[in-house]
């Protein structure tokens, strides 16, 4: 037989809520398919923009490379927004 007391089970009931808790908030999101659409758009744009700013930078096309810049950017705008809405009114610190 364990040697657990009343408290740590009860504890751990309450811990278990709370997951359980977080866990429902985070999947009953409205917004679900918004926030997949700005991740993989802005995964995306990160390498297609890697991809020709190394190819301008090989080919010294300035064109080139200020185009994947530009997508570089649009990529890292995308996935802040994304992380800026799932955070919002999160109560968790």
């Amino acid at each position: 037989m364990p040697a657990c007391s009343t408290g740590d089970v009860s504890n751990r009931g309450g811990e278990r809520r709370r997951d359980m808790t977080r866990r429902n908030m985070v999947a009953q999101t409205s917004d679900g398919p918004v926030l997949l659409v700005k991740k993989l758009g802005g995964l995306l744009a990160i390498i297609v923009g890697c991809l020709l700013t190394a190819v301008g930078v090989t080919f010294e096309s300035g064109g080139t490379t200020f185009v994947g810049v530009l997508f570089l950017i649009l990529g890292a705008i995308l996935l802040v927004l994304k992380i800026i809405r799932r955070n919002e009114g999160s109560s968790l610190p």
